[in-house]
């Protein structure tokens, strides 16, 4: 009800929406461990900052569907510029929370080593294109890449109990 309201009144939808976009993951892995502990709240940490940067980039690059239809995300309420600030600002927020796993002993140094490349590269991506692309450009890249990153998480988190 929250996010359904946000999303037409506010550039705040997409916040809402990545706070219950990351709740499955918790309660998968409240349900396949049978505890609510810190690697919980870490997941949800993870996926919520994770989001943010990834709808941002879709409301970047579809901006002219997002106008149409009076939706009022971000890159229209605040501008490119002020979007693709806090884009990187996600993608710091995302890759120091994915080091928590590590940091809580849940995973090893090869998740750590792995996560902390993809969000390096996510991050450099966005600050090297920053000023050399429209912000429909360096948002469908930012988009893009985004699915990377979650590809590389997915396989990170099933794995990095097990590596080293």
């Amino acid at each position: 009800v929250l996010y359904g309201y946000a999303k037409r009144h506010s550039p705040l939808g997409t916040l809402v929406g990545s706070v219950s976009g990351a709740m499955p993951i918790v309660a998968g892995y409240v349900a396949a461990s049978g505890r609510l502990d810190a690697a919980a709240f870490i997941l949800f940490g993870m996926l919520t900052f994770w989001q943010m940067p990834h709808f941002y980039a879709i409301g970047m690059y579809r901006s002219k569907d997002y106008k149409a239809a009076n939706i009022p995300v971000l890159p229209l309420v605040r501008g490119m510029n002020r979007t693709k600030l806090s884009v990187l600002v996600y993608i710091v927020l995302f890759t120091g929370c994915s080091s928590l796993l590590t940091v809580f002993g849940y995973t090893g140094w090869l998740y750590l080593l792995a996560m902390g490349i993809a969000g390096v590269l996510w991050l450099v991506h966005g600050a090297r294109n920053f000023y050399v692309q429209t912000a429909e450009v360096w948002g469908r890249g930012m988009f893009f890449f985004s699915l990377k990153v979650i590809m590389v998480l997915s396989l990170c988190v099933s794995l990095g109990a097990i590596l080293p």
